[in-house]
């Protein structure tokens, strides 16, 4: 699968130009089209740029074994929130619903492990408080 910056590179990032200059072949819909498309691109300029590369991060520690804070669910929940807002905005755009999915499979994923993490540690913790300790046993021999 592409990367996300990879399917968006299509996306026209003109500057919106004001009432005064539109050209006699521009009409408000293709304005406001053009002005959609303009959001979306920002937006998911940001999660390429910052968002993504910072969820990666998260995703790998948290693959390592570490726990998650609260401050990484955030971030994960609000890059979600991001792109599940652009696809609001251009519900029509196949590409951006293809990131929309891998971003959500993205944060499921890292969830899942981090509670997988969770229980994991969780239970050995349970394992080394049943078992008598060996140095208590041997000092009474």
């Amino acid at each position: 699968m592409p990367a996300i910056h990879d399917q968006y590179s299509n996306v026209a990032t003109q500057p919106v130009e004001s009432k005064e200059t539109h050209l006699p072949s521009q009409t408000p819909e293709r304005d406001w089209h053009m002005q959609r498309k303009q959001i979306v691109s920002h937006l998911m300029r940001g999660i390429e740029m910052q968002r993504l590369p910072e969820a990666l991060a998260i995703r790998d520690q948290v693959f390592d074994g570490e726990p998650i804070t609260v401050a990484d669910r955030e971030n994960l929940a609000q890059m979600v929130r991001i792109v599940d807002k652009a696809a609001g905005l251009l519900e029509d755009d196949v590409d951006l619903g293809r990131a929309q999915r891998s971003v959500a499979k993205l944060h499921n994923e890292i969830l899942a492990r981090a509670q997988a993490n969770e229980l994991a540690a969780v239970a050995v913790d349970s394992m080394m408080r049943s078992q008598p300790r060996q140095a208590s046993t041997s000092e009474a021999c």
